[in-house]
């Protein structure tokens, strides 16, 4: 009997460990770049999408509910082996606080906001985020411990020499004024810190 009670207890506390994975962290994110009329450069369309762990993707996302609103930080980039956002070609990263479903991202006393993005072969480091920034990230939906949003930059600076303005934004159009137009990106099972 007391050989019987003792494995029951290691099948129960075996059992008790099993049950489904948690879902994997998963980020995509999609956006065009083009350039003013007159700029001599390409619009090129970009898409990245993938998993924690994936091999060609660093992906990672948080979301912490803070007093106020949300600290929000997500990057995405295309990666060869082994590589990091920093050693990506085509690469989206935001960081920053929001106060609220539908709002804007933007900096906060506790929360420094920006925008980094890499369009194969020139990178944008650190745009300013907010209503009067050089960025508009809009958090439309928090869900799946995730968010959905659009992003938006109607005139950065890349590092290229001479430096060449770049805009952000769904569609290839160069009209003047740049059109409303958004990227898109959806995270889901982002981190909590």
């Amino acid at each position: 009997m007391r050989g019987s009670v003792r494995c029951f207890g290691v099948i129960a506390l075996i059992a008790a460990g099993c049950g489904d994975d948690p879902a994997p962290l998963t980020g995509q994110a999609s956006w065009a770049d083009s350039c003013p009329p007159g700029a001599n450069c390409l619009p090129r369309t970009h898409s990245v999408r993938g998993s924690l762990g994936s091999p060609t993707v660093d992906v990672d996302c948080q979301l912490a509910q803070t007093a106020g609103g949300y600290n929000v930080f997500f990057r995405i980039g295309a990666v060869s082996m082994g590589g990091t956002f920093d050693d990506s070609q085509e690469g989206l990263l935001a960081t920053g606080f929001v106060p609220g479903v539908g709002q804007e991202l933007r900096t906060a006393p506790n929360m420094n906001g920006y925008v980094s993005v890499k369009g194969l072969g020139w990178n944008v480091a650190m745009a300013s985020v907010g209503p009067t920034g050089q960025c508009h990230v809009f958090i439309d939906r928090i869900a799946s411990g995730g968010y959905v949003g659009r992003i938006s930059c109607p005139a950065v600076m890349d590092d290229q020499t001479p430096p060449t303005t770049r805009i952000i934004r769904a569609g290839v159009s160069t009209a003047v004024p740049p059109t409303p137009e958004f990227g898109e990106f959806v995270f889901t099972n982002c981190a909590g810190g």
